[in-house]
């Protein structure tokens, strides 16, 4: 677990060991939501507290899906001398490894990985610790786009006994892109990654042009 093997090495080799419902650590998205403008950048902070556990690794892994023919967000690249796209790592843990965003056209699915690891003395948290942070840019007119943590893969390994101490994660990140357009506003109402038009006024929306 959170050695220097590549990322998708650890996943087949992990997959038994997930978060848990009586984990301690936590994970969350930071902001859990907002409304962006057409070709904005934002950014998405992955925040960590151990708790008090010394911990020796974090493993995270994010997704989400899109419906048309490219991502309504697309994730920057934050190391242009490295091969593929990298989001930007914290300065928490020593080493970070399996860096990596990947794009599954056929499943319409962005899948992001990153794994940090201390070798010497461990990790503990004052408080949140910055993890890593995810910077996007606002592709495509969405009413909302829902990035998830793997329950399964994410995972906060305590270093006396390498266990993994990670709570469940139940924090879900709800984006919303509108036009920066003065066309009416439309509402929708939606149901995990299905919106429909709410005339009544729904909580996320989209410009019309």
């Amino acid at each position: 677990l959170l050695s220097t093997t590549r990322l998708t090495q650890q996943k087949q080799e992990t997959k038994s060991r997930a978060s848990s419902d009586t984990g301690t650590a936590t994970v969350r998205l930071d902001p859990a939501t907002g409304s962006y403008f057409l070709n904005d950048t934002f950014s998405v902070n992955i925040k960590v507290d151990t708790k008090s556990v010394e911990a020796s690794g974090l493993q995270v892994y994010l997704s989400y899906t899109y419906t048309g023919n490219s991502p309504d967000i697309e994730v920057q690249d934050a190391d242009t001398s490295k091969t593929g796209i990298q989001i930007q790592k914290g300065t928490i843990f020593e080493s970070y490894t399996g860096n990596s965003v990947t794009v599954d056209a056929a499943a319409k699915k962005v899948t992001i990985g990153l794994a940090g690891y201390s070798t010497d003395s461990g990790y503990v948290s004052s408080g949140e610790g910055v993890f890593a942070t995810i910077n996007f840019v606002a592709k495509s007119l969405s009413p909302k786009v829902e990035l998830t943590f793997d329950r399964a893969l994410s995972k906060l390994q305590r270093k006396s006994d390498n266990q993994d101490v990670l709570l469940t994660p139940t924090s879900v990140g709800n984006y919303a892109v509108i036009n920066r357009g003065g066309g009416a506003m439309k509402y929708y109402k939606c149901s995990g990654t299905s919106c429909v038009e709410d005339t009544s006024g729904g909580t996320a929306y989209a410009n019309d042009n």
